[in-house]
C-alpha cells in the first residue's frame, strides 16, 4: 500500500512536521519519526506522538536536540498508526543507544504496537543480559544473545506470517520462524509506544530515526536507511572562494567570486576573489572592442570592422582566406525552440533562462529490462509497466511515447544518450534553471522540497493526478512519469516525476523530483540503482 505524502507547503508545516529524507523509501510509510525537536510524524500521515515525560539528546552525528532521550523510569511516546490494516508483513527501523537498565524491570521496551495484552507484537532489550526480546503474534517469542550496550545502533525487525528476520547495523543478524503462530500479525490496536509504556517497562538511554511501514523493507532498502553519511557543513557552491568539496550541508559562509576588475563588463562588487573571466566587449570608446573590431553603437554590440579580415590582423590577404575554406561545410547551430533530432525521434526544445533544454524525456533505448533486473554499476534501461526485453515491443507501448525511457545512473551516464552538443544536466545547471524561474540562490542549494511555485511552472498542464497539473509556464513540460525503486517500479505513473542529474556526492547522485500534490522541486541524493527518467541541455 502506497500512503501519499499530502502536508500542505508552508513554512509553518515545514518546520512542525519536515519530511522523510531521501534515503527513507515512502512506499508503504506509515510513521517516520526524526524526533528532531519534536515527537512529530514526518510521513505526512499525522500519526504525531503524545509526549510522555521524554526529552531530547544528542544524536549519532553529534547534533542536539536531534534524539528522543528516555529516562528509564516515566518517559515514553504513545499515539496510534491510523490507515494501518492488518498488515501481513511489518517493517520497524530504529536507532538505540542502551544506557542502562530500565527501573530494575526486566527489560527496555524500545517499540511496541498494540496495547499491552493484546499487542501486535513488542521489542525490548534487556541491558544487563544482552537479549533482545521479540514478543509477536506473528512468530513466537524468541531471543537472540548480543551486546550492543552504550553505543548507537541499528535495528531493524521485519515480521511476517510465523516468521521474522532481525537485522543489526545494516546486516541481517538472524532468521526466525515458528510453527506455534501462523494467524498473522492482527491487530489487537493500532497504538503505539515508544520508549517504554506499557507494563511499566521503559528504556533508558536515546531513540532516533523510528520508521515503520505495513510491507517488507527489501535489503537495499534497509542499507540505505544504515548507510546515511554523516552530514558536514561547509560552502556548496562550486563557484564560491571557499568551495568545500566534502561538505554535504550548506551552512550560507559562501564567499562569492568573480571579476573584480571595476572597468569590466561583469564587474561584481560583492567578489573576494577571482572567478568568472572578465568581460570588456561592452565597453563603447575607441579601442574597447579589440584589433579589427569597432563599436557599433545601436546594437550596443562589437563588430568586425572588415569582415573579410577572419584573423583580425588588420588587412584581408592568404591567411584569412584559409579560414574561411577551412569553416567551408560548418553548420549553423539550430535556435532554440527547434526540434532536434536523435535516434530516428525529433525532441522539441525550449529556452529557460539562458539555458535550451529538451521538454521532454529521453528515449534512448538500446536494450530493455523487466523492472526484476537491476544494479548500481551496469547500465539498466527500462519502459514503465513493460516487464519484456524486446526493445521494439517496449517502443509499441503508450508509456514509452508519452513518458520515454527509465534509466538507472549508469545507464543515464553513458555516451547516446544525447545528441552531439547536449548532455545530461549537472546538479549545477538544474539549480541555474531553477533559479533562473524564480528560486532563491539558497533554496536551490538545499535539499527536501524547496522554491515554491517553481515546481508549477515546470509540471505539465495536464496528466497528473487530481487537481496536480502544473501551469507549464516555463515549457520544461513535465509529465508524471514515475520510477523504478528496488525491482518494482511505482504504484501510479500520474503523482511523481523523477530526473537524474550528473553529479554526484560521496556515491550517491543528485536527482529532481515533482509531484501531483506539492508545487515546489524535490531535490536530495538517491541510489544509483533506481530508475529516473532524463532530460538533455545544450552544452
Amino acid at each position: 500500500m502506497r500512503l501519499f505524502l499530502t502536508i500542505i507547503i508552508s513554512s509553518l508545516s515545514l518546520n512542525t512536521f519536515g519530511q522523510p529524507p531521501g534515503y527513507v523509501s515512502t512506499d508503504g510509510l506509515v510513521a517516520w519519526f526524526p524526533f528532531n525537536g519534536n515527537f512529530n510524524d514526518a510521513s505526512g500521515n499525522d500519526n504525531n506522538g503524545q509526549n510522555n515525560d521524554a526529552s531530547f539528546g544528542t544524536d549519532r552525528f553529534g547534533t542536539v536536540n536531534s534524539a528522543g532521550s528516555f529516562n528509564g523510569v516515566s518517559s515514553y511516546i504513545n499515539g496510534s498508526l491510523a490507515g494501518l490494516n492488518n498488515p501481513s508483513e511489518t517493517t520497524l527501523s530504529i536507532w538505540l543507544l542502551s544506557q542502562g537498565d530500565a527501573g530494575g524491570q526486566p527489560y527496555d521496551l524500545f517499540f511496541q504496537l498494540g496495547n499491552y495484552g493484546q499487542h501486535t507484537f513488542a521489542y525490548s532489550y534487556n541491558h544487563s543480559g544482552t537479549n533482545i526480546d521479540f514478543h509477536s503474534n506473528c512468530f513466537y517469542n524468541p531471543y537472540s544473545s548480543l551486546n550492543i550496550n552504550d553505543e548507537w545502533h541499528h535495528l531493524v525487525i521485519v515480521s511476517g506470517v510465523g516468521t521474522a528476520s532481525f537485522y543489526l547495523d545494516g546486516e541481517l543478524f538472524i532468521n526466525m520462524n515458528s510453527t506455534n503462530w501462523g494467524g498473522g500479525c492482527y491487530l489487537g490496536s493500532n497504538a503505539f509506544y515508544i520508549g517504554g509504556g506499557a507494563d511499566n517497562q521503559y528504556t533508558t538511554g536515546l531513540i532516533d530515526e523510528v520508521g515503520f511501514w505495513d510491507r517488507a523493507l527489501t535489503e537495499a532498502e534497509i542499507e540505505a536507511l544504515y548507510t546515511v553519511e554523516i552530514p558536514i557543513s561547509g560552502c556548496t557552491d562550486e563557484t564560491a572562494c571557499n568551495f568545500d568539496q566534502d561538505a554535504t550541508v550548506e551552512d550560507g559562509s559562501c564567499i562569492p567570486s568573480g571579476c573584480m576588475d571595476a572597468g569590466a563588463c561583469n564587474f561584481n562588487s560583492e567578489a573576494e576573489c577571482e572567478g568568472e573571466a572578465c568581460d570588456y566587449t561592452c565597453c563603447p570608446g575607441p579601442g574597447c572592442c579589440g584589433v579589427g573590431m569597432n563599436w557599433n553603437s545601436d546594437t550596443g554590440v562589437c563588430e568586425i570592422t572588415n569582415p573579410t579580415d577572419t584573423n583580425l590582423d588588420g588587412c584581408t590577404d592568404l591567411n584569412d582566406l584559409m579560414d574561411l575554406l577551412g569553416s567551408y561545410g560548418i553548420c549553423v547551430e539550430p535556435d532554440c525552440g527547434d526540434f532536434v533530432s536523435h535516434e530516428g525521434y525529433d525532441y522539441s526544445t525550449v529556452e529557460i533562462g539562458d539555458q535550451c533544454w529538451f521538454s521532454e524525456n529521453c528515449r534512448y533505448l538500446p536494450v530493455v529490462s523487466p523492472s526484476s533486473e537491476g544494479g548500481n554499476t551496469d547500465p539498466y534501461y527500462y519502459v514503465y509497466g513493460y516487464e519484456g526485453t524486446d526493445v521494439s515491443a517496449a517502443q509499441a507501448t503508450a508509456n514509452y511515447d508519452t513518458y520515454g525511457v527509465l534509466y538507472n545512473w549508469p545507464a543515464v551516464m553513458t555516451e547516446g544518450i544525447c545528441p552531439s552538443g547536449w548532455h545530461i544536466p549537472s546538479d549545477e545547471e538544474w539549480q541555474m534553471m531553477e533559479i533562473s524561474l524564480g528560486m532563491s540562490n539558497a533554496d536551490a542549494a538545499s535539499e527536501g522540497w524547496r522554491g515554491s511555485p517553481v515546481g508549477d511552472s515546470m509540471k505539465s498542464i495536464s496528466g497528473w493526478n487530481g487537481d496536480g497539473n502544473g501551469s507549464n509556464s516555463s515549457g520544461f513540460n513535465a509529465l508524471p512519469g514515475d520510477y523504478l525503486y528496488s525491482g518494482g517500479f511505482g504504484d501510479d505513473n500520474s503523482f511523481d516525476g523523477n530526473w537524474w542529474s550528473a553529479s554526484e556526492t560521496g556515491s550517491y547522485p543528485w536527482r529532481r523530483k515533482l509531484s501531483y500534490n506539492f508545487d515546489s522541486v524535490f531535490r536530495d541524493r538517491n541510489s544509483r540503482g533506481n530508475g529516473f527518467s532524463a532530460r538533455c541541455v545544450r552544452d
